[in-house]
């Protein structure tokens, strides 16, 4: 009596489940690097940008953590063969692959809001300078200097702040930037040369390529993951099936 395999395509897809667990626990390690480099760069922008600016980065990084260990457990239960993991894995695996395609078509559904919404934050900041908080003020003049921008928009916005009162505009709008540069800008016939560019022009143009390369990870990651919920399932229910009938990975012929 000799031993015959009694299931000969489990090993193909075991071996592929292995490999695309230890890819997502790669990738997911990159997108949490990407997610905390865009993080940290967003603060590099001070007051400017509100809580709701880091949704995108927050919610991506939040993800990558969470498909870390499931990953290692679905390498775990495809190695030992353990169905009962394979099946926790594959269930906790599923919910998270939907709740990331509901992200992503929110993302695209809503984008406009989101954009509005930063943009309406970024106003309400603009709208406390000189109003007493030096700490603030200093803040949006350093960022706007720094990034050679004027507004959320455009150096207009000034106009309808409280400190522009259709008059003023921040010092850091300045291109040369002193003391009082830029007091009664909009009343005096030769004003001093200012920045043109909306703030949220500027932040966006240096977040843009992080937060494009954080949308495509977030999308190869819930591929990765589909796949991986498909291949779990698969082995769980033929390591089941072999435990009911009495058969190992090996049965007598």
């Amino acid at each position: 009596m000799g031993l015959v395999y009694a299931d000969a395509i489990d090993p193909c897809h075991k071996y592929v489940l292995l490999s695309i667990n230890f890819m997502s626990m790669i990738f997911s390690f990159t997108v949490v690097i990407v997610a905390s480099v865009t993080i940290h760069s967003a603060h590099k922008f001070g007051d400017l940008l509100d809580a709701h600016s880091l949704t995108l980065p927050g919610v991506v990084l939040l993800f990558a953590l969470l498909i870390l260990p499931l990953s290692l457990i679905g390498c775990y239960g495809a190695h030992t063969n353990n169905y009962k993991i394979l099946n926790y894995y594959s269930t906790c695996t599923l919910v998270i692959v939907i709740v990331q395609f509901v992200l992503i078509i929110l993302m695209f559904l809503y984008n406009a809001t989101f954009v509005a919404t930063v943009q309406d934050g970024m106003q309400d900041v603009f709208n406390e300078y000189g109003q007493g908080d030096l700490q603030l003020d200093v803040s949006i003049d350093k960022v706007q200097h720094k990034y050679k921008c004027c507004g959320v928009m455009n150096y207009t916005d000034w106009s309808s702040y409280t400190y522009g009162n259709e008059t003023n505009i921040a010092d850091g709008c300045c291109l040369i930037s002193f003391k009082d540069c830029g007091h009664n800008y909009f009343l005096k016939p030769n004003p001093p040369e200012i920045f043109n560019k909306g703030c949220y022009d500027a932040i966006s143009d240096n977040l843009k390529p992080l937060g494009r390369s954080l949308r495509v990870m977030f999308l190869m990651l819930a591929l990765m993951q589909m796949v991986s919920v498909s291949l779990g399932c698969h082995l769980a229910g033929r390591h089941k099936s072999n435990d009911d009938s009495g058969k190992g990975p090996f049965s007598p012929e």
